[in-house]
């Protein structure tokens, strides 16, 4: 078993290693690399309460990121049904979207 964590773990910090220096390259942090990762897998208008879970980044520090991603004009903050929040890209965005 110490084998298969062994590689596990390899495995797992080459992935973080090369998602961070993705997102280095691009000039985001790595929760903003995330952010756009989630929205590239559920598609643009995911609920603001998808991304915590997505990510497994604490609510404070995803929302700190949306709205350093909003005043650089990457994503809009709309509200959705009841008291979801939806996150979008904005045409100056979407050069980020594949």
């Amino acid at each position: 078993m110490n084998t298969y964590l062994r590689e596990y773990n390899l495995i797992h910090s080459g992935m973080v290693s090369a998602y961070h220096e993705a997102a280095l390259k691009l000039g985001i942090s790595d929760t903003e690399m995330d952010i756009l990762y989630a929205i590239c897998e559920d598609g643009d208008g995911i609920n603001q309460s998808i991304l915590y879970k997505k990510t497994g980044i604490k609510k404070s520090t995803v929302n700190s990121a949306l709205h350093k991603m909003q005043s650089n004009g990457m994503i809009e903050l709309r509200s959705g049904e009841g008291r979801n929040i939806k996150v979008f890209l904005t045409k100056a965005g979407a050069h980020w979207y594949p």
